[in-house]
């Protein structure tokens, strides 16, 4: 009888480590912090497949593990159109199948084992193919639009996303408040509220349904919701979303005041020059980027907790407060408060 080989998982895991910070100090790579963990995890799953391998214990399970975390690690690194968090949380009952082919699979003869192998290539292909093939969807994106009411000189606008993508940039046309399009899963229905008080408009957009995210209730259409709005009126957003992110571009409008909450995922504003902005930006798990204009007087609150932090060199700090050159708490136009308790920040000036 065999000995069994020991594990070889941590070694592995500290040989991973030291590469990926050699070649960070090498500036081949850019890691910082919390960074390792949320963009490298992926290869937790290659160190676990040749682990497996080597301990003896299967083939089915080990190729699918090394074949599967690389597909996660270049979805978390920018060449596939979904990231691998997303990929996970759609994908996961295929680890059941994988798993469960291994187990029966396991000591059979050499034809079983083969047979096993072909169907976990013929899992991972596609997987590929599926992350791939979701940027190519016809995006069936249902209009939005709402005319501006006589005397509104304010809008409140709520939106309740529970999973996807939100966008806010451009400015609509004429008398337009609003105007957008947004795509649903299947298993979500948009939900619409519009009312005018007084000189206010209040919008409220959601959506219900199915909130468990499966593969089969997402079905093949991905949640992309694009909004503009009217550049002339004063506008106080209150934004949510769940999985996912946030990608809003202020420039142009007249944002007084701004929530916005992304519970994990990512965050990206894009500042502008002038105005009167409050801001309060919550993203507990992911990575919140600000560009900020060169001209604009921002004062940053940052609550970051284990979270990185990169500033350009010409913002200082003191303890949690940050101000853009020239800016003190008593000039400042933009005020942003900032909770990011794991992931990662990153302000960078516009071009």
């Amino acid at each position: 009888m065999d000995a069994k080989r020991p594990s070889l998982f941590f070694p592995l895991l500290l040989i991973a480590i030291g590469v990926i910070f050699l070649l960070n100090n090498l500036e081949v790579i850019r890691v910082n912090g919390a960074d390792l963990f949320l963009r490298y995890w992926p290869v937790l799953f290659i160190i676990g497949g040749l682990d497996h391998i080597y301990q003896g214990k299967g083939w089915t399970w080990g190729v699918f593990s090394i074949l599967l975390g690389g597909i996660f690690l270049l979805a978390n690194l920018g060449y596939l159109p979904l990231g691998g968090w997303e990929l996970l949380l759609r994908l996961w009952p295929i680890f059941l199948i994988a798993l469960g082919l291994d187990l029966v699979l396991r000591e059979r003869p050499a034809w079983a084992s083969a047979l096993a192998l072909f169907v976990t290539l013929g899992l991972v292909v596609g997987i590929t193919w599926f992350a791939v093939g979701q940027a190519r969807l016809p995006a069936n994106a249902q209009p939005l639009t709402y005319t501006l009411p006589a005397g509104v000189r304010t809008a409140e606008v709520t939106v309740e996303q529970p999973l996807g993508q939100l966008e806010i940039g451009g400015v609509t046309a004429g008398r337009n408040l609003l105007e957008g399009e947004i795509t649903l899963p299947r298993a979500l229905t948009l939900t619409e509220d519009v009312q005018t008080r007084g000189s206010t408009a209040q919008v409220r957009l959601g959506a219900v349904g199915s909130t468990v995210v499966f593969p089969w209730s997402l079905g093949p259409s991905r949640s992309l919701w694009r909004l503009r709005f009217n550049p002339q009126v004063d506008l106080v957003l209150n934004l949510k979303s769940g999985l996912g992110s946030q990608v809003l571009d202020l420039r142009g409008l007249q944002v007084r005041q701004l929530t916005s909450e992304v519970a994990l995922g990512s965050l990206t504003v894009t500042l502008p020059v002038t105005g009167d902005l409050r801001a309060d930006l919550r993203n507990p798990i992911g990575f919140t980027t600000l560009y900020v204009p060169r001209q604009a007087r921002v004062e940053l609150r940052i609550d970051r907790a284990l979270a990185t932090l990169s500033l350009p060199p010409d913002i200082t700090c003191a303890e949690q407060m940050c101000y853009t050159p020239g800016t003190t708490a008593v000039n400042a136009d933009l005020r942003l408060n900032l909770e990011q308790p794991m992931g990662g920040v990153r302000v960078e000036y516009l071009p």
